[in-house]
């Protein structure tokens, strides 16, 4: 049941994104830096998105660190017996836009290393439809990293300001 709804919840944010991304710049933002790199290093397109994959992996995992972290606090001060239910309320909606950035986050994080290929990079790279699934994969992993931080950002501004309205009020 809660695998069902978290593969949906991902399938949903991927189309909503994929979506956006087919018609905003950022695809041929990424484009242009990959193919900038490209001149400037003699390697193939599936190592710099590898590469750009292992970065948004790397601050993915922190965020998703913080986010259960923020998600336990407010889950503490949710089973407070002194919290009314407006309190409860905001509390909920905050619990909702960390549990957003947090399924951004599990999107972010990717299952494959090179290796997973049996294959070396120059081997890959000469797959026809390779690099053109990890350019999209790469810019799309982005784009939801961004998505998340903002949002996480935002969230964790908010608690820390209403921080004293929940204890004192």
């Amino acid at each position: 049941m809660i695998s069902k709804a978290l593969t949906g919840s991902l399938k949903f944010i991927d189309g909503w994104i994929i979506s956006h991304l087919e018609k905003s710049e950022l695809m041929t933002c990424y484009k242009m830096s990959l193919e900038g790199r490209l001149h400037h290093f003699n390697q193939s397109t599936a190592k710099f998105a590898f590469d750009d994959l292992n970065k948004v992996d790397t601050k993915s995992g922190p965020l998703l660190s913080h986010v259960s972290l923020m998600i336990t606090v407010l889950a503490l001060f949710l089973a407070s017996p002194q919290i009314n239910s407006v309190k409860k309320t905001f509390i909920c909606a905050e619990m909702t836009a960390y549990i957003i950035v947090a399924l951004c986050c599990l999107r972010c994080i990717h299952v494959f290393q090179i290796g997973d290929f049996n294959a070396s990079i120059q081997d890959v790279s000469r797959f026809n439809g390779i690099d053109e699934y990890l350019e999209k994969e790469a810019a799309l992993k982005t784009h939801v990293l961004e998505f998340a931080n903002g949002l996480a950002m935002i969230a964790t501004v908010v608690m820390v300001v209403t921080f004293p309205f929940f204890l004192f009020l």
